[in-house]
């Protein structure tokens, strides 16, 4: 089973697409899951302490989310990218 958490959803039709042909494909070897949790609200005063209370509002909300004893990586665009390899084979690459 994999679970995918996010926060906010995907707005532009061709990403919904192309996030719905993938679940289709998974879909052959797990049961995906995908839950989107509403973006925490940022008041933009400038602060660096408003970003940082709504960044820890959202880990809050998404470990919440997360199942028990469940093996959890976390994904960021800026994140180091790890690539898993067998041989010659790549089986999948992310960033964390």
């Amino acid at each position: 089973n994999v679970k995918i958490i996010a926060t906010g959803s995907l707005k532009e039709p061709y990403l919904r697409d192309a996030a719905a042909e993938y679940s289709k494909r998974l879909s052959a070897f797990c049961r995906l899951e995908t839950v989107e949790l509403k973006e925490a609200r940022v008041y933009d005063d400038g602060s660096p302490s408003a970003a940082a209370a709504a960044l820890s509002d959202e880990a809050e909300r998404i470990l919440a989310a997360v199942p028990p004893r469940a093996f959890t990586v976390a994904l960021c665009i800026e994140g180091k990218e790890y690539v898993v390899q067998d041989g010659d084979v790549m089986h999948f690459k992310f960033n964390v």
